[in-house]
């Protein structure tokens, strides 16, 4: 049975070699699948967990750079005039996926102002607005929203 969050389609990201981990909402158990089959198949799935739970994802075969980080950062949202600390856990030159470390009133489709340093020498800064596309409890995906059409700090960062 789908739980309250039945609108919330989460996205799970397909890897060069179509492997893709699919988690949990709920206990967060993971498992992984070859998603080859799936790349020109945009619908929504509904995935069904061993604790019961049911979800619905889709897969993202995004061909950019990503990097699974542990980056804190801040962010704002005007709209509610709510600012807190976040721990980034994934970062594309598109978007990042972040955790917030309290409660918040984050709505999909806010309009955020990110600010975070990267792990790198210069600890470069990165200041963004981020549309947000998915909010699962304290798990937060945004993407970037009037991003720069070249930015050497960040695609340097995620370089492989």
């Amino acid at each position: 049975m789908i739980t309250e969050q039945e609108h919330t389609v989460h996205n799970f990201h397909v890897d060069s070699d179509n492997q893709v981990r699919i988690e949990c909402p709920e206990c967060g158990l993971a498992r992984f699948l070859n998603a080859e089959g799936f790349r020109y198949v945009r619908d929504v799935f509904i995935f069904s967990c061993q604790c019961g739970a049911e979800f619905r994802g889709a897969f993202d075969f995004r061909n950019g750079w990503m990097r699974r980080v542990n980056l804190g950062g801040e962010y704002y949202n005007p709209r509610s005039d709510d600012s807190d600390e976040m721990r980034i856990e994934v970062l594309s030159m598109d978007g990042l996926a972040f955790r917030t470390l309290g409660r918040h009133s984050i709505e999909r489709g806010d309009i955020l102002n990110i600010n975070f340093r990267l792990d790198n020498v210069l600890s470069t800064e990165i200041r963004r607005q981020a549309r947000v596309l998915n909010v699962t409890d304290t798990a937060i995906e945004v993407e970037f929203h009037r991003r720069p059409p070249y930015d050497p700090d960040l695609g340097f960062y995620l370089m492989p």
